[in-house]
């Protein structure tokens, strides 16, 4: 050995052996670690989609159908038509022709999840009724007539505003936009 060795060339010496394999550890990491937020990211919007259906007014059978598909668990499906039958209770103050249907228990045990959607259900098919064929209220409005609402437009863009009326047979609503502390 004609010449001795300083530090710094051993280390770069065992550095150049030692890269390749601490890169490619450090690709595969950051590969686990973008899949891993894909599926906590893809979680939460289900569960957001989830409680998107929950707190949206059901008007037709086949959307509670297909927000029936999106909830997964069974507690979840309960909570989602629970909100609904209360939504239309307590808000809307939708009249029902049996008083029953409201009920979310019989005696001291919960309904199940088959008898909340037929109970939806039935109260979706007496509104849609009352408002084709313009029953009215006691107050003698229809079901949505007078209450403020959250409406999305064609354009994308989202109005707070209120229910001036309803045209029987078609599924739109006219609304009113506020503006300001209307709301």
């Amino acid at each position: 050995m004609k010449y001795r060795p300083n530090a710094s060339t051993v280390c770069n010496e065992s550095c150049r052996k030692e890269g390749g394999e601490i890169r490619t550890k450090f690709k595969s990491r950051l590969v686990e670690i973008d899949k891993k937020r894909l599926t906590v990211l893809m979680e939460r919007k289900a569960a957001l989609k989830a409680k998107q259906i929950k707190n949206t007014l059901l008007q037709s059978k086949e959307k509670g159908e297909e927000s029936l598909r999106e909830i997964k668990t069974v507690l979840e499906k309960k909570k989602a038509f629970t909100v609904q039958l209360n939504f239309r209770k307590f808000v809307l103050k939708q009249e029902a022709s049996d008083k029953n249907l409201y009920a979310l228990s019989r005696g001291r045990k919960q309904k199940s999840v088959n008898e909340l959607i037929q109970q939806v259900s039935t109260l979706i098919e007496e509104s849609r009724a009352a408002v084709t064929k313009e029953k009215k209220l006691r107050s003698g409005s229809p079901l949505l007539v007078n209450k403020r609402v959250r409406h999305k437009f064609s354009d994308g863009n989202i109005y707070i505003g209120k229910v001036l009326l309803i045209v029987p047979g078609f599924d739109f609503i006219s609304t009113e936009k506020l503006w300001g502390g209307d709301y």
